[in-house]
């Protein structure tokens, strides 16, 4: 196991990694939350990511990462509409309408959606089926995070505090990291909520939508 966390380390912080991110490092991201929508028959996300971040360094814009073939609809910031652009190197540069001083703590919501691109070479958004039934799942280890959701698509910057909302067809039951904390049908959706309180990298954040079932047990300890 210490053998792979250096590999993957010296993979993601070596030079390598700079042909697979454009997020800029003048900014911490600590939380995380999002809210996606995704129907297992359709290779197709629709989602708002929420981000608290810190500034760390003096400056009136950040990069995030996010693949070119998913549409940036609008940006928000403290409320109101901002401008943003695309890099080169499948980046969204975001402009603040003021430079923001280092140290400072705010948050900006990006709004997205489109087809996730047919990567062979990371596989990250995978749509199929198991027994006839369609199924919706990502394993972005270790460059494909960008490929269905904004990110900073490296170590570099671990989120404090994550929170993911799916929105499915209400035949079906999502899966996402940490505890589920509710589980909703309204008319013909269903919406879980998965709340997850451990730093992690951007490449760990994981879906999965399908007919699940949801077996619960318990344990006494002590």
């Amino acid at each position: 196991k210490s053998e792979m966390r250096r590999w993957e380390n010296a993979q993601l912080l070596g030079t390598d990694a700079a042909q697979f991110s454009d997020a800029s490092a003048n900014f911490d991201i600590h939380y995380v939350r999002m809210s996606l929508f995704v129907d297992p028959a359709v290779r197709y996300i629709s989602g708002a990511v929420k981000y608290g971040f810190r500034m760390k360094e003096k400056s009136d814009s950040v990069i995030m990462d996010l693949h070119n073939d998913l549409l940036v609809d609008s940006i928000y910031f403290r409320g109101n509409r901002i401008s943003f652009g695309r890099t080169g190197n499948h980046g969204v540069r975001i402009r603040f309408p003021s430079v923001l001083e280092v140290n400072t703590n705010d948050s900006f919501q990006i709004f997205y959606q489109g087809i996730p691109p047919l990567n062979n070479s990371t596989g990250a958004f995978f749509k199929g089926a198991h027994s006839g039934t369609p199924i919706v799942w990502t394993l972005s280890e270790p460059y494909g995070a960008r490929e269905w959701w904004p990110c900073k698509n490296n170590l570099a910057d671990k989120v404090d505090s994550l929170d993911i909302i799916i929105s499915c067809p209400s035949q079906y039951q999502p899966s996402s990291n940490g505890a589920l904390v509710s589980n909703t049908i309204n008319g013909a959706l269903r919406q879980s909520y998965f709340r997850h309180r451990y730093p992690i990298s951007s490449y760990l954040v994981a879906i999965a939508v399908t007919n699940y079932v949801i077996n619960r047990d318990t344990v006494q300890v002590g």
